[in-house]
C-alpha cells in the first residue's frame, strides 16, 4: 500500500512539472522589456511588434493557466494531458499525409501502385503510420469510433482509387479542414470545461489551505 501511495505521489508531482516549468519561463521573460528593445532597435516594422498587446495579454493568461494546472486534481490533469496527446497524434497523422502527397507529386506517377514498387512502398509506409495514429487516438480517448480520427487517411484512399494527384492535394486540404472542424466542435461542446476546471482548482487550493491550517 505504501508503494502505491509513493507511486501516486511521484505521478502527482511529475504531472505538475510542465506547469512549474511554464511558470518559471513566464517569470523570467520580461515581455515589456522585450518589446522595448524591439522599439529601440528601429525594428518597429517587425511583425512581432504589431502583436505587442496580444503578447502581453497572453503572458498574463499563461500565468493563470499555469496556476490552474498546478492546482488541478490529478484526474482532471490526466484528462487534459490525454486531450493534448490526441491533438499531437492528429497533427502527426496530417504530417504523414502531407509528406506522402508531396512524395507522390514529386514522383508524378499516377498509375496503379502495384505496378510501381517505390509508389507501393510509400503507400504502405504511410498507411501503417496512419493506422498506428488512428489506433493510438482511439485508445487514448477510450472509444471504438476510430473513424473520428481517420480524416487524414482520405488522401491515401483517394490514391488507392487512382484519383489524379492534383485532386489528392485538394482532398488533403479538405481532410485538414475537417479535422479542424472536429476540434472546434469538441471545444464548442465543452465550453464550460475551463470554468469547471478552474473551479476544481480553486476548491483544491482551498482544501490545501484548510488542511495546512488544521495542522
Amino acid at each position: 500500500m505504501a508503494a502505491k501511495e509513493k507511486l501516486e505521489a511521484v505521478l502527482n508531482v511529475a504531472l505538475r512539472v510542465p506547469s512549474i516549468m511554464l511558470l518559471d519561463v513566464l517569470y523570467r521573460w520580461d515581455v515589456s522589456s522585450f518589446f522595448q528593445q524591439i522599439q529601440r532597435s528601429s525594428l518597429n516594422n517587425n511583425p512581432l511588434f504589431q502583436y505587442k498587446y496580444l503578447a502581453l495579454n497572453m503572458h498574463y493568461v499563461g500565468y493563470i493557466l499555469s496556476v490552474v494546472l498546478l492546482t488541478l486534481p490529478r484526474q482532471y490533469l490526466v484528462q487534459l494531458y490525454l486531450y493534448f496527446l490526441t491533438a499531437l497524434l492528429l497533427y502527426a497523422g496530417h504530417q504523414i499525409s502531407r509528406d506522402y502527397v508531396r512524395s507522390e507529386l514529386e514522383s508524378a506517377y499516377e498509375g496503379p501502385m502495384y505496378l510501381e514498387p517505390l509508389s507501393m512502398n510509400r503507400f504502405t509506409t504511410a498507411l501503417i503510420g496512419q493506422l498506428v495514429v488512428c489506433t493510438l487516438c482511439s485508445c487514448v480517448m477510450k472509444t471504438k469510433q476510430i473513424w473520428l480520427f481517420s480524416a487524414h487517411m482520405l488522401p491515401l484512399l483517394a490514391r488507392l482509387c487512382l484519383v489524379p494527384l492534383e485532386t489528392i492535394v485538394i482532398i488533403n486540404k479538405f481532410a485538414m479542414i475537417f479535422t479542424g472542424l472536429e476540434v472546434l466542435y469538441f471545444l464548442g461542446s465543452n465550453l464550460l470545461v475551463p470554468y469547471n476546471l478552474a473551479k476544481s482548482a480553486y476548491r483544491e487550493l482551498v482544501q490545501v489551505r484548510l488542511t495546512t491550517a488544521h495542522r
